[in-house]
């Protein structure tokens, strides 16, 4: 999102004047107003896209970096069939990234995933049941947020239908609504602790360790602990989880941040700093900045990952 690259990698950025990408800075065709953009202060979503474009731009100014937003479709904004070619797109740009830096040993920093876990329910087991039956055809993965992504490290970035001989597409999909509406029960159960971890972040985490297994290249992984979710609940658990997965070691690693050079660049994101803490207001205050940011390295390519 148009602020993630700063809240939890300002230490990488200030050192290292890295390529930043925002996946999901796109904005619908056709205007839209959720209770997203009102909560930021705005009408609908070209005026708070535009606005979060700008506050990037102008917080990147002078870093060196090299930022580039792709018009994907944040959570709030898309669609089934909108977030399955987007993830399609954003597999390509990777590969084509990678290719290009093939004997640099390029560098990926991706979300870690930090926050209040949601659980799987009943409905998630009885769907994971259901497409590990003989399948035909394909369909695009949920949108993380209405409900989770299943993309899935080592597995293509849309999974198939069980055939029609076998249960019907009409029955699948009121299995997905009914699921759609349990998860977002127990999302809300979640947020009562405090921030859920963003579908959004394990869409993009999973979809390029995806791209990166299929390549089989020598690919430095780090996976940054996101900020403000960090303080709901840390990465550690998340990024245990996906380890033990796939079968590796995250070696922890920490740098202590500048705290005045943070509060400076994140001081850009008007529209994101109540919202993303409203009640501690601790990202408008150099002195409740963070003192340290954390990540976790995967030397994937001496695994294969499934």
């Amino acid at each position: 999102h148009l602020d993630d690259a700063m809240f939890s990698c300002s230490e990488l950025i200030r050192r290292t004047r890295p390529d930043v990408w925002t996946v999901f800075a796109g904005e619908p065709e056709t205007p839209v107003t959720t209770s997203w953009d009102l909560s930021c202060g705005y009408g609908d979503s070209h005026a708070l896209v535009a606005q979060r474009r700008q506050e990037d731009q102008e917080a990147f100014a002078g870093t060196g970096a090299s930022i580039r937003h792709l018009d994907m479709l944040d959570g709030v904004y898309t669609s089934v069939s909108r977030r399955a070619a987007d993830l399609e797109s954003l597999a390509v740009e990777v590969d084509r990234w990678l290719s290009a830096h093939q004997n640099d040993w390029p560098v990926i920093v991706l979300p870690a995933c930090a926050g209040v876990v949601v659980k799987p329910g009943m409905m998630d087991r009885m769907m994971s049941l259901l497409t590990a039956l003989p399948r035909r055809g394909s369909r695009p993965p949920e949108s993380p947020e209405n409900p989770s992504v299943e993309t899935r490290v080592g597995t293509s970035s849309t999974s198939t239908e069980p055939s029609s001989g076998l249960i019907t597409q009409g029955a699948i999909e009121l299995l997905r609504k009914l699921k759609h509406s349990l998860y977002q029960r127990r999302r809300a159960r979640a947020q009562r602790s405090g921030f859920a971890v963003n579908g959004d972040h394990l869409a993009v985490r999973d979809t390029i360790l995806n791209v990166v297994s299929q390549r089989g290249q020598a690919v430095q992984v780090l996976l940054a602990e996101d900020l403000p979710y960090l303080w709901s609940q840390t990465g550690d658990e998340e990024v245990a989880r996906l380890a033990d997965r796939l079968g590796i070691l995250a070696e922890p690693h920490e740098w202590h941040v500048d705290r005045e050079w943070k509060y400076a660049r994140l001081a850009h994101y008007v529209s994101q700093l109540q919202v993303m803490d409203p009640g501690a207001h601790r990202l408008s205050r150099s002195t409740t900045v963070p003192s340290v940011e954390r990540c976790w390295e995967l030397n994937l390519h001496t695994h294969e990952l499934n």
